[in-house]
């Protein structure tokens, strides 16, 4: 399976208003489509978005680890998109016990990030 679809119904399903939804390190085209919701941050990841981010509008959308770290946000949770090989390394990222929960959809997974 490499199509996004199980993550991202299971994101749809999961995910309410205030919550945000991030990718690291890759970008999961089929997220926004299925979930009906924007990506709201891409973390390493710029490919053919590359337009977007020198724009000064969107350019806040972009981060790197630096972002990951500042997480958990005051206003919701923070659902982290990715490839399950990246999992290893973005487990040391954010603050320790920021990470809620974790789900695995073949090639991809996705962590949930919230306040304590």
């Amino acid at each position: 399976m490499i199509s996004a679809k199980e993550l991202a119904l299971a994101l749809k399903a999961d995910a309410r208003p205030g919550d945000e939804v991030w990718t690291y390190d890759s970008y999961l085209h089929g997220l926004q489509f299925y979930t009906a919701r924007p990506v709201d941050k891409l973390v390493y990841f710029v490919g053919e978005f590359h337009y977007a981010q020198r724009d000064a509008e969107n350019a806040p959308r972009f981060g790197d680890d630096k972002d990951v770290r500042s997480l958990p946000r005051a206003g919701g949770r923070t659902f982290v998109a990715m490839k399950t090989g990246r999992r290893a390394h973005f487990e040391t990222v954010p603050p320790k016990g920021a990470i809620a929960s974790w789900r695995e959809f073949g090639p991809w997974s996705l962590a949930e990030i919230r306040a304590r």
